[in-house]
């Protein structure tokens, strides 16, 4: 069985918060612990408290033991370094290192400095490292699918910190947002709750680094499992201080057709060749467009033109956009936000009297459908001197063969 994850930030995010959410959502604590002393040697580890806020039951996690035994402050390359040379699974390390890099970035961006110039004060870092790893770990045991993350809350006013009072969002929270294009909304003073920020960096960071896209939202939430998490023992406030992750089966329409959102840009261009307009979208699709196409249309006073469009991943947009500025004379163009149905799908070869050819082979209410790959179909039809066709129907063929029982 498939599951996703359901990360709800309305009382907003910290590596304590998520790590501790996704500990008490039945991730395995010895595996979490062996992932940390195999970073530290043995000498850190956490302590697992059980507390009570506001009447909701939740978990928290103190950390014990240090993993530098000196002071000052530590580098990027230092902290990428201990988890290089740790025994580590490789995907904890993997998602620590991207986490780790994310923060960097946005520290560098905020200092003006070079992320591998970017410094972390020793108590941080063992913090960061603790929160990170443990969450890390945890979202490897767990075995998600995907992980969605709900509308990321944050405060309002000023923060103190070891820097001073900062506004909120935190500069560098405010820099992971704008550099992995993760959406913040702000409360207002007067809807009680007191000033300061409610995302951390950390939290940002994680944030970041486990979402893919945080314009998708499950449509339904068919719940395994709810975790709640902490890092307090105290306190009441009109939002608890407490962050649920929802373990959820995976859902599926009746047609077992996996949806998703696409951004889709969209300009007319009157005043282009076709030579133009065909480089483009290479151009378009070679750096991750869906789709590109030039449609024929009739303009205002009768003039021909084409509808340029293209479908991308909300994290594509930018770049889209600039590929659409600089390679065709269009000066403006739409953008809007579609869902669309995807068939699963999965490319598998297929054994033809003309050897292995590649095939996309997508599923729909139990039945299998092949579409050969052009490229190989169009390698094989030139080099054996026969029409492209021929290929393409005999490798259709023979992938239906392979269902029939």
């Amino acid at each position: 069985m498939k599951k996703n994850l359901y990360i709800e930030c309305y009382a907003g995010i910290s590596g304590a918060l998520i790590g501790a959410a996704l500990l008490d959502l039945g991730a395995d604590e010895g595996f979490v612990r062996e992932q940390l002393q195999a970073l530290s040697g043995g000498e850190w580890d956490i302590e697992i408290q059980r507390v009570t806020v506001q009447g909701i039951c939740a978990l928290r996690f103190l950390r014990k033991g240090t993993l530098w035994n000196q002071e000052g402050e530590v580098s990027l390359e230092d902290i990428r370094q201990r988890y290089e040379k740790a025994c580590l699974q490789d995907e904890v390390r993997r998602l620590a290192l991207r986490t780790f890099q994310i923060l960097a970035d946005a520290k560098g961006k905020v200092s003006g400095n070079p992320s591998e110039d970017v410094t972390f004060p020793l108590e941080e870092a063992c913090e960061a490292m603790t929160e990170i790893t443990v969450t890390a770990a945890c979202v490897v045991n767990l075995e998600v699918e995907k992980i969605y993350f709900s509308q990321i809350l944050d405060g309002f006013g000023h923060e103190k910190t070891r820097d001073g009072f900062l506004p909120v969002p935190l500069p560098t929270v405010l820099a992971i947002a704008e550099a992995c294009h993760m959406p913040i909304v702000l409360r207002q003073q007067g809807q009680l709750i007191q000033e300061g920020a409610c995302i951390t960096p950390v939290g940002a960071a994680l944030a970041a680094a486990l979402c893919e896209n945080f314009d998708e939202t499950p449509e339904v939430l068919r719940v395994i499992r709810t975790g709640i998490g902490t890092d307090t023992d105290a306190g009441i406030s009109a939002t608890p201080p407490i962050l649920r992750a929802l373990l959820l089966k995976e859902s599926r329409t009746s047609e077992q057709e996996e949806k998703e959102t696409v951004c889709v840009l969209e300009t007319n261009i009157d005043d282009a060749s076709g030579e133009q307009l065909g480089y483009a979208i290479e151009l378009l699709m070679k750096a991750g467009a869906r789709d590109a196409s030039a449609i024929p249309i009739l303009m205002k006073k009768h003039r021909p033109a084409f509808l340029l469009q293209v479908i991308c991943g909300e994290e594509k947009r930018e770049e889209m956009e600039h590929i659409i500025f600089r390679e065709t004379t269009s000066i403006g163009l739409r953008r809007y936000r579609e869902s669309r149905s995807v068939l699963p799908r999965a490319f598998e070869k297929v054994e033809t009297r003309f050897g292995p050819i590649t095939c996309k082979v997508c599923t729909h209410h139990g039945e299998r459908f092949y579409y050969p790959e052009y490229e190989e179909v169009a390698r094989i039809a030139e080099k054996q001197g026969i029409s492209f066709w021929e290929v393409y129907h005999q490798c259709k063929d023979c992938g239906n063969s392979k269902d029939i029982v």
